[in-house]
């Protein structure tokens, strides 16, 4: 199991605070056990004794997260939108032993998931079947303060007028 980047603000934001608690565990459940490219097999029967919460209640919370948008599901596989981009692992980069784990997975899920693919765009196989490439580098995202911008796989601090600020 890998280390992940956590934002301790989520406690703070709105859609975080009004979900029930069952959805919340649920949550930090499958972001602490997703793969690297935010990928988690559905198993309610697994997840239940783990977080203290019947089978139906697991269920219940991910068609409740499923309405956040936060998540997606189809069939028995979930994935976390936006998890590459809040663990600082965009753009991919095929000579990142990582990258390339999360890229195969992407494609390995690509026809349930074709809004994922966009992280792959710009990768090739090889004329020796091997991925290359940089993915498709994030568009920036704001709050009121300030703007992000992933950049080299860190994550720079931009001001409104999309000047860089010292981290």
């Amino acid at each position: 199991m890998s280390d992940r980047r956590t934002n301790s603000e989520k406690w703070e934001t709105p859609w975080f605070r009004e979900i029930p608690v069952e959805s919340k565990v649920l949550f930090l459940y499958i972001l602490d056990n997703c793969d690297i490219a935010g990928f988690i097999n559905v198993d309610a029967d697994i997840w239940s004794p783990k977080i203290g919460i019947s089978k139906n209640g697991v269920l219940g919370a991910l068609k409740h997260l499923e309405g956040t948008s936060k998540i997606t599901i189809n069939g028995r596989i979930c994935w976390v939108n936006g998890f590459l981009e809040k663990q600082g692992n965009l753009p991919l980069n095929m000579k990142n032993n990582a990258h390339l784990s999360a890229a195969r997975k992407i494609i390995a899920n690509s026809d349930k998931f074709p809004e994922a693919v966009k992280w792959v765009e710009g990768i090739t196989y090889n004329e020796n079947g091997r991925l290359e490439g940089v993915g498709r580098t994030p568009v920036m995202y704001c709050n009121v303060m300030s703007c992000n911008v992933v950049k080299s796989n860190s994550v720079v601090e931009v001001d409104n007028s999309g000047k860089e600020i010292e981290m």
